[in-house]
């Protein structure tokens, strides 16, 4: 019986590192008492968002989460509460920030931390004026117990509609909120405003499936690049050793990537 190329066991021994990296990486678990998230759109077409979440830890411990958003568009202008810092956290198709806190939160404690970011192509045009959908990012792994959406309006609140209708107007703000949210649950509000908003809606590159895609295909090539020399030159040494195919090419190696998960 043929064993397995000696080539091969770094590649698999990497997969199963990054399969476990990828288990281990969050090390507690949590519920999320509060989280409250206001959209300030201003007239250059920006949105400020500030987002605030309170989250009670149940096992393990916590030194860091991460918080989804709207799209890669984004800049961090702040942060406080038990955020040490706050810093991109883009990963593959995944786009959030990562919140690295102040200290290691164990069983029983609680933390509650928040920070403001410049959000752009939020706002989009309609031909009647101009729309926000934002659903906020949702945790597979954790209840909301509150969840608050703030938007401000830029102008009266006579022309402008929703879906859902808010809980309450304050102002000019739109007040939407739901409470106990399951595990995954997704929670998506939209606001029309109509056209005298008057909002400068910058052109926006238009985005393809391919934006994900390509970058996977070149994965794909390259470990098919390194299986296919990696058998060539396993099946070259079973060969007689008075041909040619003792021929060595050039070696190829691989290095290991670290990759986080939320």
């Amino acid at each position: 019986m043929r064993q397995m190329p000696g080539n091969l066991i770094p590649f698999i021994l990497l997969v199963l590192l990054l399969m476990a990296a990828n288990c281990l990486a969050d090390t507690g678990t949590y519920r999320i008492i509060d989280y409250s998230v206001t959209l300030d759109p201003k007239p250059n077409g920006e949105v400020v968002m500030d987002y605030s979440q309170t989250w009670l830890v149940t096992g393990g411990y916590i030194p860091w989460v991460t918080v989804g958003l709207a799209n890669a568009n984004y800049q961090i202008i702040g942060w406080g509460g038990a955020a040490k810092t706050v810093s991109n956290g883009n990963d593959g198709s995944w786009i959030g920030a990562r919140v690295d806190l102040n200290k290691n939160y164990m069983p029983n404690e609680k933390f509650t931390y928040n920070f403001t970011i410049v959000q752009r192509n939020l706002i989009s045009q309609r031909s009647n004026g101009y729309s926000i959908v934002f659903t906020p990012g949702w945790y597979d792994r954790s209840t909301i117990d509150k969840l608050s959406l703030k938007v401000i309006s830029p102008i009266d609140l006579l022309n402008v509609t929703t879906d859902p209708k808010p809980s309450e107007t304050v102002g000019r703000t739109l007040v939407f909120s739901k409470n106990n949210l399951g595990m995954g649950e997704r929670y998506k509000i939209s606001v029309n405003f109509p056209k005298n908003a008057s909002f400068k809606i910058p052109a926006q590159a238009p985005s393809s499936g391919w934006d994900f895609l390509v970058p996977l295909i070149f994965v794909v090539i390259f470990l098919g690049f390194i299986f296919a020399i990696s058998y060539a030159k396993y099946y070259s040494s079973r060969l007689p050793s008075d041909r040619y195919y003792d021929y060595r090419g050039p070696v190829v190696s691989a290095g290991g990537i670290s990759r986080g998960t939320r």
